[in-house]
């Protein structure tokens, strides 16, 4: 034994001393007298040989100590009015180790451990130790502490009768949240324990009422990172207050009090498994909150034994609270899931959502149903709460009134990441009507070409609406390309023109939430026949592959991208026939012309960065349009000047086609009419060089459009 100071004994070790042992039972400082040190450092090695043990009287030890026991505790009071103040100072902490049953303990009804700025490790290789123990009616307390515990120990114990009170900072990191953190024991023949805790808190670990009374009020800052029990034996609860704090829930716990104040209860931040949910049963709720809560709203299927993370109150619920429910892009959700997230017995308290939850590819809120609060996507209707039926009243002949007709069911409403990957059927479309329609304009005016060749460039850009139709809202692209090609009439007799051009065309989608790119390129082959008496025809087949990506700002603000590649072909037959209206063949002209053209779109798959999965199915397009051209022709020399505007109507017969949102089929079709009108001018200068501006308009059921577009044409001429 290091020191042992009897009763009546006083004994001042002053400053800066030490105190060695190595024997088993070996105390470093045994006492029952009146004991005083400053920056004592004790260091006992053998087995059961505490640090300070004091059995009667009052040890006092300043800042700047320290005690550790390898085998045994390092500080405990036993016997009558046995007394510790291990009093440590902000800049000059104290601390205690112990490898063996505790680091401070008060084990009889008078015995008394105070301390204040300790740090306190307990570690006893995987064996149960406890940071601080108080039993038998022994009494804790604590300013400013901090404990530290090694896997197989717990943080702050008390069981038969005894009482700890801590205030101020308070950390308790145990090696994982599962590990008790603050726990009482249930003993038959005592009364409950106490542990009481104010400040701000730091714990890793759970808290557990077993036949005591709990009750723990967290100060701004605080963060909690474990589970509860409470299991109301012998008159025991387990109340906790939180300002500005954080709790986060790693699995099923109940507690009796939860009074909040601008703070946060957590459930998916320390998941343990994927697909593992908690539930959060408590007696009482009061103050404002958010909760954060995961969802698996599909379940088997369709919503079938669907769960998630549920809050159940069980007594009374007040206050305003918040339900943020995390976003899941590979929830394979069909829209029409519903899921209990609240449960409440009065309904008195009141939750929203702090934003609209993406689960899959449509968008989930909250509502109350009864007493509850649900998760449900727009679309569905809460079942009716039903009402006593009343006493029914004598018998009368009936009123026959017809059912009045049902109101649709709103349609739930896809998400952003969802709106913008089924979009793209639209900006494919569009993209492949832009350039169709682009190369029929392409030549300008093959009228009194060269007979050896021509080379042409066109440029061409504009915008388009797209409106919103099915569950897809509408956006809008800007869009610019070019195009090159060549043709070659192929005898001096049949004035037919064949050719090949390549082409790209670029576009920037914008989406309601957020924007993407896209762009195709394309090559083809064309045939043109010009015959002497105005009539024309042009054949144009063309293949291309498209390209698209987009990002989009989800519902809680997290940034959701995708891209996708898809290859599609097309061919096109126009035909047409000028008639002059002056016998020199030049001055007004009118022309009816006419247009098919047939469309093959390839699938595309897309998997965007939140787990959605986006598959546009093929589709087809046979696209016709009927137009009129109204122009003035003026020949100067080898120069001429064509000047015409045109009107006219589209119709698309076909393009119906579907998406799938993580496998959940959504129709959608591009069937549809609309009307163009534009204004163009071409003039070609020596025969050889043939410039051409055109602007136009088409206004559709579905999409507007508005473009400018001009080209050059070459054409070479035979020498002599």
């Amino acid at each position: 034994m290091g020191i042992n100071v009897q009763k009546n004994s006083v004994v001042d070790l002053g400053t800066n001393s030490t105190i060695k042992t190595n024997g088993d039972n070996a105390h470093g400082l045994w006492s029952f007298g009146q004991v005083s040190a400053n920056a004592l450092t004790v260091d006992v090695t053998g087995a059961a040989a505490n640090g300070v043990e004091v059995r009667g009287g009052t040890t006092t030890i300043g800042a700047d100590s320290h005690i550790s026991s390898a085998q045994g505790g390092g500080l405990v009071t036993s016997g009558s009015d046995a007394i510790i103040n291990f009093t440590g100072t902000a800049a000059q902490r104290n601390s205690i180790f112990s490898g063996g049953s505790y680091g401070a303990s008060a084990q009889t009804a008078t015995a008394v451990v105070n301390m204040q700025n300790t740090d306190i490790t307990v570690d006893r290789n995987g064996s149960l130790a406890l940071g601080l123990w108080a039993l038998s009616g022994g009494r804790i307390t604590g300013d400013s502490l901090a404990i530290t515990g090694a896997a197989g120990a717990r943080g702050i114990y008390a069981m038969t009768n005894s009482q700890i009170d801590l205030t101020s900072d308070l950390v308790i990191d145990m090696s994982t949240p599962d590990q008790m953190a603050i726990a009482t024991q249930h003993d038959d023949g005592y009364a409950a324990s106490r542990i009481n805790a104010s400040g701000r808190m730091l714990i890793n670990g759970s808290v557990l009422s077993k036949g005591g009374l709990i009750n723990l009020d967290m100060h701004p800052g605080s963060v909690w990172t474990g589970s509860s029990l409470s299991d109301n034996v012998n008159g025991g609860k387990l109340d906790v207050a939180m300002n500005n704090s954080v709790w986060n829930v790693t699995s099923n716990s109940n507690l009796d009090t939860l009074a909040l104040s601008h703070s946060t209860v957590d459930f998916a931040s320390h998941g343990s498994t994927a697909g593992t949910f908690a539930t959060l049963n408590v007696e009482n709720l009061s103050g404002n909150s958010t909760f954060i809560m995961r969802a698996d709203v599909v379940g088997e299927g369709n919503g079938v034994n669907n769960k998630g993370d549920l809050l159940n109150i069980s007594g009374s619920s007040a206050g305003n609270h918040v339900l943020a429910i995390r976003n899941q892009g590979s929830e394979a959700t069909t829209g029409n899931e519903v899921l209990t997230v609240v449960k409440t017995t009065d309904g008195a308290a009141s939750f929203s959502a702090s934003s609209q939850v993406e689960l899959g590819g449509y968008l989930y809120d909250v509502r109350k149903n009864g007493t509850n609060w649900e998760l449900y996507a727009s679309g569905t209707v809460p079942e009716p709460t039903p009402n006593p039926e009343p006493t029914p009243a004598p018998a009368q002949p009936p009123i026959v009134n017809p059912d009045p007709t049902p109101e649709p069911a709103p349609t739930p409403k896809p998400t952003t990441t969802a709106d913008a990957g089924g979009n793209y059927l639209n900006v494919g479309y569009l993209l492949n009507y832009v350039e169709n329609r682009t190369l029929m304009q392409r030549m300008g005016d093959l009228r009194n070409q060269s007979k050896d060749g021509n080379i042409w460039l066109r440029s061409y850009g504009g915008s388009l609406d797209s409106f919103a139709s099915g569950k897809l809202s509408g956006f809008d692209m800007g869009y610019s390309g070019i195009q090159f090609g060549g043709d070659k009439r192929l005898s001096d007799v049949m004035p037919l023109y064949v050719g090949l051009y390549i082409g790209s065309t670029h576009a920037s989608p914008d989406y309601s939430g957020g924007d993407g790119t896209a762009r195709s390129d394309y090559m083809g082959m064309y045939a043109s026949y010009m015959a002497q008496n105005g009539f024309y025809s042009d054949l144009v087949i063309k293949a291309s592959r498209q390209k698209n990506s987009f990002h989009v700002l989800d519902s809680q603000n997290n940034g959701v991208n995708a891209n996708g590649t898809a290859n599609g072909m097309s061919i096109s037959l126009e035909a047409g026939q000028r008639f002059n209206l002056s016998p020199t063949g030049y001055g007004f002209y009118i022309e009816p012309q006419t247009q098919l053209a047939y469309s093959h779109q390839n699938e595309m798959t897309m998997k965007a960065s939140n787990g959605l999965n986006i598959h546009l199915n093929h589709y087809e397009s046979l696209l016709g349009r009927a137009s009129m051209i109204l122009g003035y022709d003026i020949t100067a020399g080898n120069s001429q000047l064509n000047v015409y505007v045109k009107t006219g109507a589209i119709r698309e017969f076909s393009g119906d086609t579907e998406y799938l949102l993580n496998n959940s089929r959504e129709k959608y079709s591009f069937k549809g009419n609309g009307w163009n009108n534009g204004v163009g001018v071409s003039a070609q200068y020596n025969k050889q060089h043939t410039f051409y501006l055109e602007a136009d308009y088409t206004q559709g059921n579905l999409f507007d459009q508005k473009q400018v577009n001009g080209g050059y044409r070459f054409s070479f001429l035979s020498a002599g």
